[in-house]
């Protein structure tokens, strides 16, 4: 009965996290922070707060605090994540390093440009080690990575970025349309910015 009633538990643990999802690809950001919050409390009655799921609501939390703006929790969220990923998964997993990621992306939101590239390259060198050079998060990686060269005003080092993004994005299955859209934007203002105007109108 006792482990009956666990499982129960993390059925509607689970079904709180995916139902938060749903609330924050929807815009709705308040509902989506009471889902992953009430997913927290019961991570931490259920299991404990060093649990890896309990790093995947922080993630979460981290995404979602972005977007409201809030950068400063969202650092929060995303450094306890981290914190979570790596006692629990070792310091080289996917988890860590798209963890890595979106630190770096909050340190580019904050205008730390410098640190922010520091870790997005950390976050490149695991990520790669882990899934290989041709995964999604790796792509998103390198075109954050691009996004910190621009406003560093290394031009032709961010176009390369931006470029091998877009090479992964296409290639693989499914439907990337919107990354491939924001990719060909992000490589036709970079040509823009070398004085290569033609080749930006080609990819706008």
């Amino acid at each position: 009965e006792k482990a009956k009633s666990e499982r129960s538990k993390d059925d509607v643990m689970y079904a709180l996290m995916t139902a938060g999802n749903g609330h924050f690809h929807q815009g709705r950001f308040p509902e989506a922070e009471q889902c992953f919050l009430k997913a927290r409390r019961i991570l931490a009655k259920q299991h404990h707060e060093r649990h890896s799921e309990f790093g995947v609501t922080s993630t979460m939390l981290g995404s979602l605090y972005s977007e409201m703006g809030r950068h400063g929790e969202a650092m929060a969220m995303y450094q306890e994540g981290l914190e979570i990923y790596r006692s629990t998964e070792g310091r080289r997993s996917i988890r860590v390093g798209t963890a890595l990621s979106d630190i770096g992306r909050a340190l580019r939101d904050q205008g730390h440009i410098v640190e922010a590239l520091k870790k997005l390259e950390e976050a490149h060198t695991i990520l790669v080690e882990a899934v290989g050079a041709e995964d999604y998060s790796v792509a998103f990686n390198l075109m954050n990575k691009g996004n910190c060269l621009k406003s560093l005003g290394r031009k032709g080092e961010a176009k390369a970025m931006y470029e091998e993004s877009l090479r992964i994005f296409r290639m693989l299955p499914g439907d990337y349309s919107s990354d491939i859209a924001a990719g060909l934007d992000n490589l036709g203002s970079s040509f823009a910015d070398l004085g290569l105007f033609e080749e930006a109108r080609a990819n706008y």
